[in-house]
């Protein structure tokens, strides 16, 4: 159908951009600056040529006063969630290589901090995105990837283990092998908890 054709596009910018990250070395675009822009402004591109069914048929945001971490996010198809999520993986890798990131002096740190808090709001969604349609449980191996990457992220202690309920349901509900880096969570969650009392 048309949607799986616009989703399986979206899948394959994600790759287009992993390949731009970690790809073979001696590739004259590999990180160039460039092709960064490129890639990031084909990302700001998609949310306008996109057909509207890719847009959610239900959104809110989490309450926060009620304990919720992640928005509900609601989509008409699997494809949807598929092509979603994996733009928002790619969103993760553009924002991580971004060019323009002082590695170090003036602006250095307040460019990390905006780093982590789109990071952790990507990933928000991501796990959202997971959670509201476990319809398609491929969503919840796209989450935990999110988490895999980002975890380290997130400082709060609700966050925290809202993430690693993630992880858990993954493991429990689909038999997945997420037990490593659940454990590996867990411990840093731990040791963060130990610090703080």
């Amino acid at each position: 159908s048309d949607l799986a054709v616009w989703a399986g596009r979206l899948i394959i910018f994600c790759a287009d951009v992993l390949q731009y990250c970690h790809g073979d070395a001696g590739h004259p675009q590999r990180q160039s600056r460039k092709r960064w822009a490129e890639l990031r402004n084909t990302e700001r591109l998609w949310s306008e040529v996109l057909p509207t069914s890719f847009e959610p048929i239900y959104y809110r945001e989490p309450d926060c006063a009620a304990g919720e971490v992640f928005p509900e996010i609601w989509y008409l198809a699997d494809c949807h969630v598929a092509g979603v999520q994996h733009v928002e993986l790619a969103r993760i890798l553009l924002c991580v290589y971004d060019p323009s990131i002082p590695k170090l002096g003036p602006g250095h740190v307040a460019a990390l901090n905006q780093l982590s808090s789109t990071l952790r709001a990507i990933v928000k969604r991501l796990c959202g995105i997971a959670l509201s349609n476990r319809k398609a449980p491929p969503a919840l191996v796209t989450a935990c990837m999110g988490i895999a990457m980002c975890g380290e992220h997130f400082s709060e202690r609700r966050e925290q283990e809202a993430l690693l309920e993630v992880l858990e349901e993954m493991e429990v509900e689909h038999a997945w092998p997420e037990a490593r880096v659940g454990r590996s969570e867990e411990r840093r969650v731990g040791k963060e908890c130990r610090s703080r009392w």
